[in-house]
């Protein structure tokens, strides 16, 4: 795996063997390859020479995997962005790359129109496959390829990362080998395909154990119990705000097949409380957490559910092989910066300085987080998000966790918001079942939590917001909640 993807074994070895299915059809591997290299072949012919990086504005789809790897295949750096984003952030994500052709569908074509940007369409690329003229074959998509996606940025503006491919494979690899997934597996995403998580996590490891990608167009729970039905899904991978609204508002049924083994949780935290209501809808799955950023690769650890104690159902699990955690300068609690070691990190940041990234090798996540004597993970929050009152630190996550264990909060989140006389303070905003009251939730949280530590208020909100991969949007958070703060 370290030269890349080798093209003609796909020719022969694989041949037949289905390598990506939507509702649109099949792609077996042969037939993927000779897609990959066509994109390749007109994306030399499409694209300006001195433009490096290609943006990539496309719905989930089977293609869109295709054209990911035929970009590559060209030489050139795909940049998947999210197909519905506005002309502004479109242009703040693009700024200083030089990109005059963009690929983009129906959804995504008047966007690219007015940036004033070449839109080679998916119809136009479906026109040119389906038109089979003739091409040079393309052997490998080399193991130096790269590719660029940008961060969440729910704290903060979105970096754009660069990836190397084989770093990302070997990556999505070892995350494979932690969920027990084999080259017979038929992975599912209904996740967003721009995400790195969906890049790596599930493109990746279709890649590195050429296994089959089934492509949900959406992350709707009718979709998704659509595609595991109709498609023999032996895996799929959930964020926790989907698996919320399934347990609340679905059967089991609906989503019951007996391919159906595995189910992973990732890209937000999840609370022993949700985990529990997981495990009891999913008798029949056995129930991973994984955790990673996009700069470590992105996978860091797994937690195997059902072969821990319960006591560890508040971890991230342990260290995928290959990746080596600590905890830099930590409290009096333990609680202190993650660092992460692999060989499979981000190259860099596109146009920034990565100066304050690594610390002698060492990825600073921005996580901080504790070690369990065993070397399970158990995540404190995000650094950024430490509220400072009065010269103490207050964990949002640890406030979180136990609003999480009050029978009728459904979500959680807690912000700082600037007080006259500690400078911040907590407050908590929660979505609740229709029983909760401000006075007998702050009465639990007296009983669960340090005095300093119990929110000022808790404001009771129809919906906490969260981006497309279901973290809180915090920046979104505070500005609609503005008013009742005051």
């Amino acid at each position: 795996m370290t030269d890349g993807i080798l093209l003609t074994d796909w020719k022969t070895r694989l041949a037949h063997k289905p390598f990506v299915e939507d509702d649109a059809g099949v792609y077996t591997y042969a037939q993927s390859a000779d897609y990959i290299a066509i994109v390749a072949h007109s994306i030399r012919r499409w694209v300006p020479g001195d433009q490096t990086i290609v943006p990539m504005l496309l719905s989930n789809s089977a293609e869109f995997v295709l054209i990911l790897l035929g970009i590559m295949a060209a030489g050139k750096i795909p940049y998947p962005i999210q197909p519905t984003c506005k002309l502004q952030e479109y242009q703040g994500k693009t700024i200083g790359l030089n990109c005059q052709a963009a690929i983009c569908d129906d959804s995504s074509f008047d966007l690219i129109v007015n940036a004033r940007v070449k839109p080679i369409t998916l119809h136009l690329i479906q026109t040119v496959v389906t038109r089979g003229s003739d091409f040079e074959p393309i052997n490998r998509i080399a193991g130096d390829a790269k590719l660029m996606c940008a961060t969440s940025g729910t704290t903060a503006l979105p970096k754009r990362i660069v990836l190397q491919f084989t770093r990302m494979l070997q990556n999505a690899k070892a995350h494979a080998k932690s969920l027990g997934l084999s080259h017979n597996d038929r992975i599912l995403s209904c996740l967003p395909f721009y995400h790195v998580f969906t890049l790596s996590a599930h493109i990746g490891s279709v890649l590195g154990l050429e296994a089959t990608f089934i492509a949900g167009r959406d992350s709707l729970p009718q979709t998704i119990s659509h595609m595991i039905q109709t498609y023999a899904v032996s895996y799929t991978s959930f964020v926790p705000a989907v698996l919320d609204a399934i347990v609340r508002n679905f059967e089991y049924e609906l989503f019951h097949s007996s391919n159906l083994k595995r189910i992973s949780i990732g890209s937000a935290p999840v609370s022993i409380k949700q985990l529990k209501q997981y495990r009891d809808f999913f008798v029949n799955q056995h129930i991973y957490v994984t955790y990673g950023l996009s700069e470590a690769g992105p996978r860091v650890s797994t937690l195997a559910v059902d072969q821990v104690d319960e006591s560890l159902w508040d971890t991230v699990g342990l260290p995928l092989d290959q990746t080596s955690v600590r905890i830099a300068d930590p409290n009096q609690e333990g609680i202190g910066e993650l660092q992460v070691k692999s060989p499979w990190q981000m190259l860099g940041y596109y146009g920034e300085s990565v100066a304050n990234v690594w610390e002698a090798g060492w990825l600073k996540t921005g996580d901080l987080a504790t070690l369990t004597a065993d070397g399970f993970i158990r995540l404190q929050g995000r650094k950024k998000d430490l509220i400072i009152s009065g010269g103490v630190n207050i964990s949002p996550a640890e406030i979180e966790a136990a609003l999480y264990e009050i029978p009728w909060v459904l979500e959680a989140a807690v912000l700082a918001v600037p007080d006259r006389k500690r400078g911040e303070v907590p407050h908590a905003f929660v979505v609740h079942n229709g029983n909760g009251i401000e006075t007998e939730t702050l009465k639990r949280l007296r009983d669960r939590l340090d005095q300093i530590k119990v929110p000022k208020r808790v404001h009771f909100v129809d919906v906490i917001p969260k981006n497309a991969t279901g973290k809180v949007d915090r920046a979104a958070l505070m500005k609609s909640c503005l008013n009742c703060i005051s």
